[in-house]
């Protein structure tokens, strides 16, 4: 049985949308994680790093509540309103631990996407987790047309590589090595 990580729990106060819980996911949000990808606008932009996810079977949501916690981690954030949660941004990473390298898939609903805060939030958040946990490199995947998230990587202040295959960046953020000029590098 995985021990679940309270540390990794926190939470954050945004202007004009209140405080937002941050935590692993538990076996008991299958619910919660149901209505969070029914929620999902179809060509919602913000949904750019969980391509196909949207319509995920109910055996594959009842796997994400089940995890170690370690070699695959789930991050909510959820707004906790008259005495009822519901997820607004979700991070995953599943991790090789041979090469201690974690793909990250994210998601949030498009309200909690707009104003460039909550999900630059959880970037950093995942990161400094992952970094304690010494994960060394974290992949992204976004779609050409969602470049503005090339600033959050920025603020990270880690080495970030982006190259590009056809329609999709392939972003590489590099925890383990400080950023050099506080520019992309693009191999």
């Amino acid at each position: 049985m995985a021990v679940y990580p309270f540390e990794w729990e926190s939470s954050e106060e945004f202007d004009k949308i209140g405080r937002i819980i941050f935590r692993p996911v538990k076996e008991s949000d299958e619910h919660l994680l149901t209505e969070f990808f029914y929620s999902l606008a179809a060509e919602d932009a913000s949904t750019q790093f969980l391509p196909g996810m949207r319509d995920l079977p109910v055996c594959d949501i009842r796997s994400i509540a089940d995890i170690d916690y370690s070699r695959e981690m789930y991050l909510l954030g959820l707004i906790a309103k008259a005495g009822a949660e519901r997820i607004v941004v979700l991070a995953r990473y599943l991790l090789d631990e041979q090469s201690m390298t974690a793909e990250v898939d994210l998601a949030a609903q498009s309200r909690y996407a707009r104003g460039g805060v909550v999900i630059p939030f959880m970037l950093r958040q995942l990161a400094e987790k992952c970094r304690s946990r010494d994960i060394k490199t974290l992949i992204f995947y976004v779609s050409v047309g969602s470049e503005r998230i090339f600033e959050v990587f920025q603020e990270l202040d880690r080495l970030v590589e982006i190259t590009m295959s056809g329609d999709v960046y392939e972003i590489r953020l590099h925890l383990d090595q400080p950023a050099q000029t506080g520019v992309l590098r693009k191999p």
